[in-house]
């Protein structure tokens, strides 16, 4: 009796044992993995830093800063394939298009954006298959390969026509009427001219009371006294609401 009680608790002690193991061995990868996914991170973010993915330039980028966020970035990226985490590399090559057009390396900047555009038609995402065609065309623009941008372009107006994305519509309609209007197409660049300004046009009809109730609530948020935490609070949604703005109002606002 006594011989087989020992073996029992022999037995729960080495399943215990075991088990301690098993858990500290799967925290410690968390933990590695963290700590990975956080340098990834850190990648990114310095890039960001270094040319201003994304968003309007406030300082000029140097030739070297953006080598440099380019090479930032394809150590991300090679993170992100190790966690096969597509979304990832889709938005990092995106990245890595730009660095190469701040290079004016083309060639490189047209492939990294093609394997983003491939993996956005993958994964059926239409808004970032339309901004991709924008960003090839752009690329092929600079080139003047005309030809082959006005068919990325002619692309992308009809997935916004299929995707009722209506300020899509307009801005790739505006870029195709700058390329009709640069490749000495003058007629179409004035037809298209004309069917983008009517679209934005009303649209801003049709959003014109929401536009205003958006700017008065930025006005209330801006007024309003100001505490610790609703301060806060209130500079958070009037970014929001001034960032919805942008968008809204910018359509119309574009010059070719």
């Amino acid at each position: 009796m006594k011989k087989a009680t020992f073996t029992l608790l022999a037995t729960i002690a080495a399943i215990s044992a075991a088990f301690a193991q098993n858990v500290d061995s799967l925290q410690k990868k968390q933990d590695s993995i963290q700590h990975i996914c956080a340098k990834a991170d850190l990648y990114i973010n310095t890039a960001d830093s270094l040319i201003q993915f994304n968003q309007d330039k406030t300082r000029l980028i140097s030739i070297a800063d953006a080598a440099k966020a380019g090479e930032l970035v394809l150590k991300a990226i090679q993170i992100n394939k190790a966690f096969n985490d597509t979304v990832a590399v889709r938005n990092n090559f995106d990245r890595l298009g730009q660095a190469y057009v701040m290079q004016n390396k083309f060639t490189q900047a047209k492939w990294y954006i093609l394997q983003s555009n491939r993996i956005s038609r993958d994964r059926h995402d239409i808004a970032h298959i339309i901004s991709g065609l924008m960003q090839l065309a752009a690329v092929k623009i600079s080139i003047k390969d005309y030809s082959l941008a006005e068919k990325d372009l002619l692309e992308a107006v009809v997935l916004t026509k299929y995707s009722y994305n209506i300020i899509a519509q307009i801005e790739a309609e505006r870029k195709l009427a700058a390329l009709y209007d640069k490749s000495g197409k003058i007629k179409e660049a004035k037809s298209m001219l004309a069917h983008y300004t009517l679209l934005a046009d009303n649209y801003k009809k049709a959003h014109t009371p929401q536009i205003i109730a958006m700017q008065k609530a930025i006005a209330k948020v801006k007024t309003r006294p100001a505490t610790a935490q609703p301060k806060q609070d209130a500079n958070t949604q009037a970014e929001m609401v001034e960032s919805h703005l942008n968008i809204e109002n910018g359509i119309w606002g574009i010059k070719n």
